[in-house]
């Protein structure tokens, strides 16, 4: 759980958890730039460690599963 003091961190743990959902019902909810920008954007600018490694396993599942990433455009 997020300690709700930065934002990257607050925002982004939610937005990538409604990415995933959004996946596993066959459903983009961003595109794929748009996704990256975000999972970079978490692990430059959140203050704890968090943050920093909540887009690890995001980009492990795409790197692994890259027909993921085609629902996302």
């Amino acid at each position: 759980e997020s300690c709700q003091k930065c934002t990257p961190c607050r925002v982004g743990n939610r937005a990538l958890h409604h990415v995933v959902e959004e996946l596993e019902h066959g459903r983009a909810a961003m595109t794929r730039a748009k996704v990256d920008e975000w999972l970079e954007a978490m692990a430059q600018t959140s203050i704890c460690g968090l943050g920093q490694a909540s887009p690890i396993p995001v980009r492990n599942v795409f790197q692994h599963w890259p027909q993921l990433m085609e629902a996302l455009g």
